[in-house]
């Protein structure tokens, strides 16, 4: 009977009902989908979003082949095919996080003399933070390499370390202090919605997009 569903979808590409497989990191499920999804829920009642949660990588490989309508993701590190189309949603300047307030002046002295709590540099996000720190020469002692800010955050406020991160949308700093890097915005971290030029529900996917620029300004 889904088949079915899905097929009849497939016919009616202008369509706003039924369903829209998208993905997502975590940061955008937190800080991105929920407003989007609020307002869509009005524009278009009848669309049902089926979310998978995932890796930017692993994200693009599912939009790529045809497995997910629309992804919203880390920009990749490198030139994507015709047959793919991206809109940016956010640009995010790179931060250092701490648990107490320092100054911007500070910010190369407190990478160095405390842990660093690494963005992992196997993520596209993370290539992002590693390069900051070979650009500028720094090397700290990393205490570990996650690919997960909210538990970066989460470490962070507990006093474990620093961390060079995003300013990701829904990023909470009552617990944490974020002070920008020297020329943080040459190291922007872009998330984008990564969709296909011909996409099988291109009215769905365009009031999509159209409500995820609408809900992702900064901060």
């Amino acid at each position: 009977m889904q088949g079915a569903a899905e097929l009849k979808e497939d016919l009616d590409t202008s369509s706003l009902s039924g369903y829209l497989k998208i993905g997502a990191i975590s940061t955008a499920l937190t800080g991105i989908l929920p407003e989007a999804m609020n307002q869509l829920s009005t524009i278009a009642p009848q669309l049902r979003l089926r979310i998978t949660p995932g890796d930017s990588r692993s994200l693009y490989e599912h939009v790529a082949s045809g497995e997910l309508d629309a992804g919203i993701m880390v920009c990749p590190p490198f030139t994507v095919p015709k047959t793919l189309r991206m809109q940016v949603l956010r640009e995010e300047p790179l931060m250092l996080l701490t648990k107490d307030p320092i100054d911007k002046s500070d910010v190369r002295s407190t990478i160095l003399g405390r842990n660093l709590i690494r963005y992992d540099s196997n993520a596209w996000g993370g290539q992002i933070a590693q390069q900051y720190l070979n650009d500028n020469d720094l090397q700290p002692d990393v205490l570990c390499n996650l690919d997960a800010l909210d538990a970066i955050h989460i470490m962070v406020a507990k006093g474990m370390g620093a961390s060079v991160v995003p300013y990701w949308a829904g990023l909470k700093t009552d617990d944490v202090h974020a002070t920008p890097v020297s020329e943080a915005d040459s190291y922007m971290r872009q998330v984008v919605l990564l969709y296909k030029s011909t996409p099988r529900r291109p009215k769905a996917v365009e009031v999509l997009k159209e409500q995820l620029m609408n809900n992702c300004n900064f901060p």
